[in-house]
């Protein structure tokens, strides 16, 4: 059996948004991410109060460095705020795929495939954002996710002209390849791809990363 290959176009932000609880868009056009703090809670199914346990008790991660205390974002220059991903993953008859998504802005990272990830909100952790940034950009539901399966794939710092910032990547097995929703507006599709198909289509600036990610997965 081979996995379908299923692309999700996106959708309008009300969809979106109305997914999460929120009565506002994910995110507003050329305005840096701000949402609330219960927002954020809201999308990983757990309250404020319960924030800080929230990556080890909600999703089963025990392997997670500097994950359980919440990041101010809005305290760190942007040029150097930290940024987290999520890759999820599904094996099928012994080949693993992972999801990326294709950017609606070629601004940001090219027609090419590439991995969902963003700057750490306020109030959340590296995780939190990562699980968020696939939840925007890619269709995760975040329930679908096995929880024992969460890890860091890859950690690192990306030095660009104008930035240095830390960069943590998740990799995590979904149980349902088929239970995702259409992503919001950054994004044009998501879908499938083994590790050649993302080297071969993806953004060359991280496949190395997603080769480690890769590795991690058994």
């Amino acid at each position: 059996m081979k996995i379908q290959e299923v692309e999700h176009n996106s959708t309008p932000v009300a969809e979106t948004s109305k997914l999460i609880g929120s009565t506002k868009p994910f995110r507003e056009p050329g305005v840096l991410k701000a949402r609330a703090k219960v927002q954020n809670q809201t999308i990983l199914g757990a309250t404020p109060k319960k924030n800080k346990t929230l990556s080890k008790k909600f999703f089963g991660c025990s392997k997670v460095p500097n994950t359980t205390n919440p990041i101010l974002a809005e305290d760190v220059p942007d040029e150097t705020a930290p940024r987290a991903g999520f890759i999820p993953y599904v094996l099928v008859d012994g080949t693993f795929y992972m999801r990326f998504y294709i950017s609606s802005n070629a601004q940001y990272g090219g027609p090419d495939w590439q991995i969902p990830k963003g700057r750490v909100d306020q109030g959340e952790n590296v995780q939190q954002a990562g699980i968020r940034e696939a939840v925007e950009e890619c269709g995760l539901v975040p329930e679908n996710l096995k929880k024992d399966t969460i890890q860091i794939g890859w950690s690192g710092t990306i030095t660009g002209m104008d930035a240095r910032y830390p960069l943590t990547i998740f990799i995590g097995e979904v149980v349902d390849p088929k239970n995702f929703v259409k992503p919001g507006f950054e994004a044009s599709k998501s879908g499938w791809l083994t590790l050649e198909q993302f080297l071969s289509k993806g953004r060359r600036s991280q496949q190395n990363i997603v080769k480690a990610c890769a590795s991690k997965i058994k």
